[in-house]
């Protein structure tokens, strides 16, 4: 199976669209599989096609499909309006989780000639992370979880690793504990973020007792939990094991109070099937949750998936989403759009939109605190989710700074 998917979602020419085509390459590539747009673009759009691409894994050990279909759904909104200025050409790579694969993505988006990669990440990103800024492509909106992503000029994380950490730890602080087990993938190359995150801990008012590693390969939940359980609280930072963690730490009688997951890992969905077993269950996000579809960023990033025919939703999705619109607009602005010329205009670029924590690459968030300064981390607040009666409901009024004290 090919890895890489040249997606052509703009109509260039009257001979595509009286064919209907709108995306070239051969039957054996992936996507999302609702990469089209379904009518003639509401505005011409003319010009020289803007290269840009993204990475995600499809499949492997921690799928991201929203990442994808978030990174599409965009894309095919922003040549449908022509808010670009231009036609948008988006190449996507599926790593499937793979080191080996990941490196193989960073080298075909370089060849590609792609200008820029948008809302990217996954496990393989420490592979085709330095392959693609090594070449000074840019990484906007990437999810930004190992040293390279978090240090590299290029890069620019809307809400960086370290900033969901501080997020949890506050909200730990928030309910009162002083201290917390976290539960993290067994990763070698997230080792250099664990030992960080002792740090970024301290500094927001907890401690870590432990932290308690459960290898990719693990399906039995009970002894990674049992471990967990003899601490004051719980930070669940795994994602494809989270449920199984925490069906194991709820059959031991801990409280969901005592537990902070991230809002990614578990789903409205997912929420359901545990029912009121969870109420008071906390979790945190860059973003309002999904289910708030009267939030107008939500709903139009429910709306554009929705068009074509994306079934995966999720926070990563819907930050990637909106990554694809920040690089659009930005391009708008550049007469002659290249891979510096992007990294240029981003460099002061910031927008606060109306589902997610407000970002400002002109400065550091946390200025103050050594840990971050030595890191590309530029926005510094988020929401914090609480089941209650089964349902995901905002359990403050967005968007929290983790620098202020106050009370769940």
């Amino acid at each position: 199976m090919k890895q890489i998917g040249r997606v052509l979602l703009a109509v260039l020419a009257a001979v595509l669209l009286a064919a209907g085509v709108t995306a070239c390459g051969s039957g054996d590539e992936e996507s999302t599989g609702g990469a089209s747009v379904a009518s003639t673009p509401a505005v011409p759009c003319k010009g020289e096609p803007v290269v840009l691409g993204t990475i995600t894994s499809l499949g492997g050990p921690a799928p991201l499909k929203d990442i994808m279909g978030g990174v599409e759904a965009a894309a095919a909104a922003v040549n449908h309006d022509c808010t670009a200025g231009r036609p948008i050409e988006l190449v996507t790579c599926n790593d499937e989780g793979s080191q080996s694969r990941g490196a193989d993505c960073g080298r075909e988006i370089v060849s590609s000639g792609a200008i820029g990669l948008v809302g990217s990440g996954g496990v393989a990103s420490v592979s085709f992370e330095p392959i693609v800024q090594g070449a000074g492509i840019p990484s906007i909106g990437n999810l930004s979880t190992d040293p390279t992503e978090l240090a590299a000029l290029t890069s620019f994380p809307f809400y960086s690793g370290l900033t969901r950490i501080a997020a949890r730890s506050s909200l730990h602080h928030a309910a009162g504990a002083k201290s917390v087990s976290i539960v993290v993938p067994d990763n070698p190359v997230l080792q250099t973020l664990y030992d960080t995150m002792e740090e970024v801990c301290e500094e927001f008012g907890v401690e870590i007792d432990q932290f308690i590693p459960i290898p990719a390969n693990a399906t039995d939940m009970a002894q990674y939990a049992s471990q967990a359980a003899e601490s004051e609280s719980i930070m669940i930072l795994v994602d494809q094991q989270a449920e199984g963690v925490l069906r194991e730490l709820l059959h031991l009688g801990v409280s969901p109070a005592d537990m902070v997951i991230s809002a990614p890992t578990l789903s409205q969905e997912e929420a359901d099937e545990f029912g009121d077993e969870i109420n008071g269950l906390y979790m945190t996000s860059p973003t309002v949750p999904l289910t708030d579809t009267d939030n107008e960023g939500v709903a139009q990033y429910m709306a554009e998936t929705e068009a074509i025919g994306v079934d995966d939703h999720g926070v990563d999705g819907m930050v990637a989403w909106r990554a694809m619109h920040v690089v659009a607009d930005v391009i708008k602005t550049l007469p002659n759009p290249t891979a510096d010329s992007l990294k240029e205009a981003m460099d002061t670029y910031a927008f606060a939109p109306p589902e997610a924590a407000p970002v400002d690459f002109a400065k550091l968030a946390f200025p103050d605190i050594k840990v971050f300064t030595e890191f590309r981390v530029y926005s510094r607040e988020y929401a914090a989710w609480v089941i209650e009666e089964g349902k995901v409901e905002l359990a403050a009024p967005p968007f929290l700074d983790p620098g202020t004290d106050f009370q769940l």
